[in-house]
């Protein structure tokens, strides 16, 4: 038996909102989840093409193009990465994680405006930490950070994943 995802919100999602009509949900959720929903059916339209020689027609639904969806979020992460990769300096890089502790997640997850303290948070750090240790050679760190609101087991915990250039630049 192949699982989807989808599936499990084509099962459920009607009786979550209708089980729990007061549970609080930013209004985004309902129009993503809707258009995740349709994606890939002919509600969002669709494409018809024609072979040039043998006339044979295929009609291609249109995708819903969120993030949230698990078939348009890979077009979209593939994309991303090859953006990401084709900036990145050809030396090596580390991987640095931001996190901020469990008991301060809410304060987040009530004000998401607040997500742009973490991207501020680290990227002082790194400076910081790069004006101490190459003190006599000047070096500015070069980095590209990425927020993650959720861990892998689906938990609200913003973070930052950070590119860090091993080394820095120079003048």
């Amino acid at each position: 038996v192949i699982f989807h995802i989808k599936d499990i919100f084509n099962d459920h999602w009607k009786n979550y909102k209708s089980k729990f009509p007061n549970r609080k949900r930013r209004p985004i959720i309902d129009i993503v989840v809707n258009k995740f929903l349709s994606c890939k059916t002919f509600s969002l339209g669709y494409s018809l093409y024609e072979c040039p020689n043998c006339h044979t027609e295929k009609v291609v639904p249109h995708t819903c193009k969120t993030r949230f969806c698990s078939s348009c979020c890979n077009k979209y992460n593939e994309d991303r990465s090859i953006s990401i990769y084709s900036k990145l300096f050809r030396y090596n890089h580390r991987h640095v994680v931001f996190t901020i502790p469990k008991e301060l997640r809410g304060y987040f997850q009530n004000n998401r405006k607040l997500f742009n303290l973490l991207f501020y948070a680290s990227s002082i750090t790194i400076k910081y930490w790069f004006k101490q240790k190459y003190k006599k050679l000047n070096l500015t760190p070069a980095f590209i950070s990425v927020l993650h609101t959720y861990g892998r087991s689906l938990v609200f915990n913003p973070h930052i994943h950070m590119i860090l250039l091993d080394g820095g630049l120079a003048k």
